[in-house]
């Protein structure tokens, strides 16, 4: 009868194994830490990257002064975009947020990415067309017209593949490896609780 109580008290005991948040941190650390570190450093650098790029604005860019100020504004915006992002990745301290809170700043950052590239995607085709217009207009009736135009576009075709090619690696491939972890320790918590 002992026996009995006990082996249907066994039964009914709905008896889980634990994960601490500790632990799962030390999940998400290993990998998405490590790329979530990589993505700050990399914002860092873009900072820097666009300080020096307006170093250079003017000497490049003095021939066709409007080019020069949109160039130069774009990349005071995006100063300051980046110091906003770097900012917001520096006070994120993801190792001690909660998974959920890690996750869904995770997406929320993504989104902002995201939405960066497009937005510069943009600002490039317009920054094509106005500096191919100053550029190539006076050459319109001249012999030089036709070759002109087409090393202006394969430059700019080169710029645009490797500016897509960086953000592939230097992003891109961080949140596959924080995608990763997260879904590593989503699958660990539903073993835990099914």
């Amino acid at each position: 009868m002992d026996l009995d109580n006990i082996k249907k008290t066994w039964q009914q005991t709905d008896l889980k194994p634990t994960i601490g948040e500790e632990k799962i941190q030390k999940m998400l650390g290993n990998k998405g830490q490590s790329a979530f570190n990589s993505i700050m450093r990399y914002e860092k650098y873009s900072i820097i990257g666009l300080i020096m790029c307006m170093l250079v604005a003017y000497p490049l860019f003095s021939r066709h002064m409007p080019v020069f100020y949109f160039y130069l504004i774009a990349c005071i915006i995006g100063i300051v975009w980046q110091i906003y992002k770097f900012s917001l990745l520096k006070n994120a301290n993801i190792a001690e947020s909660s998974i959920t809170k890690a996750a869904k700043f995770y997406y929320q950052y993504k989104g902002m990415i995201i939405k960066e590239l497009i937005t510069s995607c943009i600002l490039f085709f317009l920054f094509v067309v106005l500096f191919g217009y100053l550029e190539l207009a006076p050459k319109w009736n001249t012999g030089h017209f036709q070759y002109s135009l087409i090393i202006f576009v394969i430059s700019m075709i080169i710029g645009l593949f490797v500016g897509l090619f960086l953000f592939r690696k230097l992003y891109w491939h961080q949140f596959k490896k924080i995608e990763k972890s997260l879904k590593e320790v989503d699958d660990f918590e539903q073993d835990n609780y099914n």
